[in-house]
């Protein structure tokens, strides 16, 4: 006796940031979701049909159907948007670095060209210094807030 079946479904794959939802109006956490349509052998799934991905408002789960290409350069920006700021925050909160002493001097903090001279010397060569300048200038007034 063979057991076919199918199995329909979603799975979060990644989260995406903050957007604008256009359903809802708010702006909230949007994640990137992956639809298809799998047949299964003895509960097993063989193979995935239909495949269609949406990015989905935390709030009112309101969903945008975005093809395969755009998919994956929407996660790739945001998978480079993070390592920045994972970067940032790490170079913050590190007392020794170059970067900490830059931006906690009085004289430095507003001077973007040696601001840009320490990212580029210290950086992976993943990152583009430039976004790294505009997330260290948005932690900056952050902190001058508080």
């Amino acid at each position: 006796m063979i057991l076919f079946g199918y199995k329909k479904g979603g799975k979060r794959i990644s989260y995406l940031g903050f957007y604008e939802c256009k359903n809802c109006n708010n702006v909230s956490n949007f994640y990137l979701y992956e639809s298809s349509f799998r047949p299964t052998l003895y509960f097993i799934p063989i193979a995935k049909f239909n495949v269609k991905y949406f990015m989905v408002c935390s709030i009112c789960e309101g969903g945008i159907e975005l093809d395969k290409e755009k998919a994956i350069s929407v996660r790739e920006e945001n998978i480079e948007f993070n390592d920045a700021q994972n970067y940032i925050l790490k170079e913050l909160n590190n007392k020794d670095s170059k970067l900490n002493s830059l931006v906690l001097n009085k004289n430095t903090y507003n001077d973007d060209n040696a601001i840009m001279k320490v990212l580029k010397e210290t950086i992976p060569s993943t990152l583009d210094p430039k976004v790294l300048l505009i997330i260290l200038r948005l932690k900056i007034d952050e902190v001058r807030r508080t």
